[in-house]
């Protein structure tokens, strides 16, 4: 079912409970997700990270690869997530957050996830509309997400005023014998960056930019995972 994200607000929303996320079959059709700059190193021996470009608004992001083609994930089986990695994003489920035009974070979260219902699990708001623990850390995880998606935004702008993002189709053998091609992504091109002047260079490293730039390329080396 398609997400429906919806402003949390204490007065429409004061008998909503979220139980917890044991089951991950509602990821299944998910063959990709955004990443953050800070989860380039984990994430790297689990999947395949790459970047996109948005066709509307030509923007890039990082996101990790869960399968060759669209509604494949490889990492859930059964309903389990078997990856070693879960991402922020699908463990901050059913929530979200979003900057608003005031450039201040609003929480929402998805109103047709099977995690939200009024009977079961962990409560939003108490009896006088107050948030509870369990959304007090929610909204604190989100803050934490939004808060690295601006630093992972600045780290893409280097890559791109750097002309470091290169389109490539990566080609890969299946079980059956046949190639299969993922196109549309983009990676680092390593000879650009080794090409980069000196000062440029040194920026990058006071910038730490060589660790997520190094796990993104070695990651790409988890890409067979994404064949059975």
């Amino acid at each position: 079912m398609e997400a429906a994200y919806v402003a949390l607000n204490n007065k429409e929303h004061q008998n909503i409970r979220i139980k917890d996320m044991n089951n991950f079959e509602e990821f299944s059709n998910d063959h990709m997700a955004p990443l953050m700059v800070q989860e380039f190193i984990q994430a790297s021996a689990s999947f395949p990270i790459i970047f996109t470009k948005d066709p509307k608004s030509m923007q890039f992001k990082a996101v990790a690869l869960f399968g060759l083609t669209p509604e494949t994930n490889q990492f859930v089986v059964e309903g389990k997530w078997t990856a070693r990695y879960l991402p922020m994003v699908l463990r901050g489920q059913p929530f979200i957050a979003r900057e608003n035009e005031q450039q201040s974070i609003m929480i929402g979260f998805n109103s047709n996830s099977k995690l939200v219902n009024t009977t079961e699990g962990n409560r939003l708001f108490d009896e006088n509309g107050d948030q509870t623990d369990y959304l007090k850390q929610q909204v604190a995880f989100m803050g934490k997400i939004a808060e690295y998606h601006h630093i992972t935004s600045l780290f893409i702008k280097h890559l791109t005023d750097n002309e470091l993002l290169q389109q490539k189709v990566l080609t890969i053998k299946g079980t059956n014998g046949k190639d299969h091609n993922i196109q549309g992504i983009y990676t680092i091109d390593e000879e650009r960056l080794k090409a980069l002047p000196d000062d440029k260079l040194v920026m990058f490293a006071k910038q730490g930019l060589f660790g997520p730039i190094y796990a993104h390329l070695s990651s790409l080396g988890q890409v067979d995972l994404l064949i059975k």
